[in-house]
């Protein structure tokens, strides 16, 4: 059972009154610089499913509960609760496996450095320390340790209309599996636009490069991915909804498929919402 999901509904009633949606959220993948109100709780849900490798048959369910609270006027926390679901058969490399858990926890603090409203720009930083406890491509049981660096960058029109989002992401990780610790470094930039046609909706495109390098070392490439696709965003009084569709079109070391296929997966949905009590 993904109980991340009980957790956040109780948490949902419990604070009715503290609630209310983030309807500027508009890309999937994309952050934006938008701040919670100060003593102001903002709670929403992810759903990325991830399907496709170089052969047999590969699904996996990741869910996301994120709980975000308005710390200062610039300044915001937030609390994430993770689990996944793994339904793997005859996929070269890996293990079959048909299992469900809870997959980590993570800490996020964003601040504001410009206010897209007064500055004609947003931009942010945002930290996030994480713990892990299963392998995200396999969901083998791991212990990782990682610490998201981000910069994130938001350009929109006067009445909104046109959003413009690009995030810039650094991240160490350690993991220790069977006694042995491994070091990575991802590298991560994705970006996007979006346009509303219609008074609570909005369609855009979003791209996202993510590469990984061993040993923390920038010259020790160890395999990078392209992915890009269509976002769809509703924006109503009561909730809210963000559903996004990206397909890997480069990656590399590439199979016969010319695809990135070992560490990343041929395609992933991922949709975000919430709800204003």
């Amino acid at each position: 059972m993904l109980w991340p999901l009980g957790l956040s509904v109780a948490l949902f009633c419990a604070l009715p009154a503290a609630l209310h949606a983030d309807e500027d959220n508009l890309l999937g993948y994309s952050e934006d610089t938008e701040i919670v109100p100060v003593g102001k709780w903002e709670i929403y849900h992810w759903l990325t499913h991830r399907t496709g490798k170089s052969g047999g048959s590969y699904q996996a369910t990741d869910y996301f509960a994120e709980f975000e609270y308005g710390l200062a006027p610039r300044s915001q926390l937030s609390l994430y609760l993770t689990s996944s679901r793994y339904r793997i058969k005859s996929v070269p490399g890996l293990d079959d496996k048909n299992y469900t858990g809870f997959t980590g926890i993570r800490l996020a603090f964003k601040h504001l450095l410009r206010d897209h409203e007064r500055d004609g720009y947003g931009l942010a930083l945002y930290l996030e320390p994480e713990f892990g406890s299963a392998s995200p491509a396999e969901g083998g049981r791991v212990r990782e340790y990682a610490l998201e660096a981000k910069l994130i960058y938001q350009l929109e029109s006067k009445n909104e209309d046109y959003v413009y989002l690009a995030n810039l992401t650094v991240e160490p990780e350690l993991e220790r599996e069977h006694g042995v610790t491994n070091r990575e470094m991802k590298f991560e930039f994705t970006h996007g636009a979006s346009m509303r046609f219609a008074p609570a909706w909005h369609l855009g495109l979003e791209n996202r490069w993510v590469a990984v390098f061993d040993h923390w070392q920038w010259h020790h490439a160890e395999t990078h991915a392209g992915y890009l696709g269509p976002t769809l965003h509703y924006g109503g009084y009561r909730w809210w909804f963000t559903a996004t569709w990206l397909r890997q079109f480069a990656g590399w070391p590439a199979g016969g498929s010319g695809l990135a296929l070992e560490e990343f997966e041929r395609q992933e949905f991922r949709l975000k919402f919430g709800y204003s009590f």
